[in-house]
């Protein structure tokens, strides 16, 4: 079986590197299909350029309990 690719990018929002939306654009070159879930601190607003994320960004609080987090990412996935 050939992989196309990911399906699905589990991220922090940013890093001392990037900000969420540079990394959310370098996904999205890389792979222009994947689905994106950022977590996010109540103090860590996205940075960068919010209103040009994608309108299929999932975004869920940092100290969303694991359950939450499999349920969000069975319903983006399905069985893929």
């Amino acid at each position: 079986m050939l992989l196309d690719g990911p399906d699905l990018l589990l991220t922090a929002t940013a890093t001392s590197e990037f900000s969420g939306s540079d990394l959310v654009d370098v996904a999205r070159k890389l792979h222009p299909n994947i689905q994106i879930m950022l977590l996010m601190g109540e103090d860590a607003p996205l940075q960068g350029r919010a209103e040009d994320l994608p309108q299929d960004l999932i975004v869920l609080p940092a100290d969303s309990e694991p359950f939450e987090i499999m349920k969000k990412v069975n319903e983006l996935l399905g069985d893929a």
